[in-house]
């Protein structure tokens, strides 16, 4: 189920379709590639590193306004 998660957000990110969607499924494996590398595979360790930079830099710089809504606080009425 991994996989396909990642074949289809890959395929998202390509075509330039439900980017903020694929970026939030993305993002918890993501997160996990670089501790895993880290202890378990160090040589990887630098390529682990660019894919956090560049998800990082999608999410925070690319499409961070469709995530404004997820990441203000609300106000109770």
């Amino acid at each position: 189920m991994l996989k396909v998660v990642e074949i289809v957000c890959g395929a998202l990110l390509l075509a330039g379709r439900f980017v903020p969607l694929a970026l939030a499924l993305l993002a918890p494996v993501v997160v996990q590639i670089l501790p895993s590398h880290i202890a378990l595979e160090p040589v990887g360790t630098p390529m682990a590193v660019l894919i956090v930079l560049l998800t990082g830099y999608l999410g925070f710089v690319g499409y961070r306004s469709s995530f404004q809504s997820v990441l203000s606080p609300t106000q109770d009425s």
